[in-house]
């Protein structure tokens, strides 16, 4: 009876400690790098793709892993992501409207492969609005702006060649992309998310508004018009 007595007590315990989120540090961080992969950055200096091409098969076998993750995050939580889903069900219809275009299509084989990354790319979209909050979501696209604005002011700095333009529009910084506009633009997105960030997390807000600044300070030196008009807006 002892014995049993013990074992019961233990179970018990066990129940009602609280459980260590062991996985949800390697979720966010997974969670980061697709969003990195999302901005392209580095991909359009160190891999071309041809024009009317659906981009290098390294490209696509890149984001395999990405949909998988996907898949894995909406199966294993399938009640919110089907409540993710009914909230936004016409965004699932006209992914799959892509699709099927490919049996109209000039090129079915193009329209299909495009097609079913835009289907995955939803579904993965439903998949995180399913896993994470607001808030959360709000500190890992803030996160991974923070570290695009890092990433590219060490291009900037330690090759100039790579994070500075050197042809048209000499002298305009672009970071880790292939053009000033699109660094412009990331770092207007960046400011975003690090105002929200500041607002979801009051005692970092300090350290958050920095990072709003440098991403600032990025726009400026990108001379990118319409990324400073986002960044003003």
């Amino acid at each position: 009876m002892g014995g049993m007595s013990l074992v019961a007590g233990t179970i018990g315990r066990l129940r009602s400690a609280p459980r260590i989120a062991v996985l949800e540090p390697i979720e966010a961080g997974a969670t980061v790098l697709v969003f990195l992969l999302m901005s392209q950055a580095l991909l359009g200096q160190l891999v071309e793709s041809e024009p009317g091409s659906d981009g290098p098969a390294i490209l696509r076998i890149m984001w395999l892993p990405v949909y998988a993750l996907g898949l894995v995050w909406l199966l294993a939580r399938p009640m919110p992501a089907l409540r993710s889903i009914s909230r936004a069900p016409l965004m699932l219809v006209l992914a799959i409207l892509c699709m099927v275009s490919a049996t109209w299509s000039l090129d079915p084989g193009l329209s299909m492969r495009r097609g079913f990354a835009v289907v995955m790319t939803v579904l993965f979209g439903f998949a995180i609005a399913s896993r994470w909050d607001w808030k959360q979501l709000i500190t890992l696209v803030a996160i991974t702006n923070l570290i695009l604005a890092v990433g590219s002011v060490l291009a900037i700095l330690a090759v100039p060649s790579f994070g500075i333009q050197q042809e048209i529009h000499v002298g305009a910084w672009r970071g880790l992309w292939s053009e000033k506009n699109t660094l412009g633009a990331m770092m207007s997105y960046g400011m975003s998310a690090s105002l929200g960030a500041a607002a979801v997390m009051p005692r970092r807000k300090l350290f958050w508004l920095g990072v709003t600044a440098l991403q600032f300070g990025l726009v400026i030196m990108s001379t990118s018009k319409t990324g400073l008009l986002a960044a003003l807006l």
